[in-house]
């Protein structure tokens, strides 16, 4: 790959509102870029010399119900030019844990399934060869629940977690791509440990 181009700056603003009662809150985001530099279908630098403009919103709720947890983060994006940057217009992520203390709050369990979920798009490709991402139009993502199942322990000062990621590997088929030719991580367990010691 060889190119020599000049481009002009690269620009943006960003507006924010925030919104926040009790477990609800509403957050409101615009940003305008101006100049925009992508690589094309041929991986080749170009520039966008009109303005993007994304909106975004994001809702966030909990709910509790004695011990139990349902918190929620819904975002919701649109843009003004879809064919030059990508992005999923709905993303999701809820858990929902169930939360109890013993022996006088000596230890504290939490055990739970978390759910994270975007809405179909075509997203970038990758190009090895510049390190660098690239629009496609072949490829299409999305609508496909990542499932995890986790265990959060507190006993006095120690802190331990087990984890099994993404365990509806290979339940839904394999549709589960991130970007053309790229999986998504199969099923995997994960554990730690920290322990905070006092002098």
């Amino acid at each position: 790959f060889i190119w020599n181009y000049q481009f002009k700056p690269i620009t943006g603003q960003q507006a924010s509102c925030f919104f926040s009662v009790k477990s609800f809150e509403l957050a409101l985001t615009y940003f305008q870029l101006q100049n925009y530099v992508y690589y094309d279908e041929y991986a080749q630098p170009k520039q966008y010399l009109n303005n993007i403009a994304i909106a975004q919103i994001r809702l966030d709720k909990d709910f509790k119900y004695h011990n139990w947890r349902f918190d929620n983060t819904l975002y919701y994006q649109s843009l003004s030019n879809k064919d030059i940057i990508r992005l999923p217009a709905l993303i999701s992520n809820n858990i929902l844990y169930f939360e109890h203390d013993l022996f006088k709050s000596a230890l504290i369990a939490q055990f739970g399934v978390e759910m994270t979920f975007y809405g179909a798009y075509k997203p970038l490709a990758w190009m090895p060869a510049t390190r660098e991402f690239y629009l496609q139009n072949t490829f299409k993502t999305g609508n496909y629940p990542y499932l995890d199942f986790f265990i959060n322990l507190k006993i006095k000062q120690a802190r331990l977690f087990l984890k099994l990621d993404h365990f509806n590997s290979g339940m839904m088929g394999y549709h589960y791509y991130s970007i053309p030719k790229y999986p998504m991580q199969d099923r995997a367990f994960r554990f730690g440990v920290s322990w905070i010691f006092y002098q």
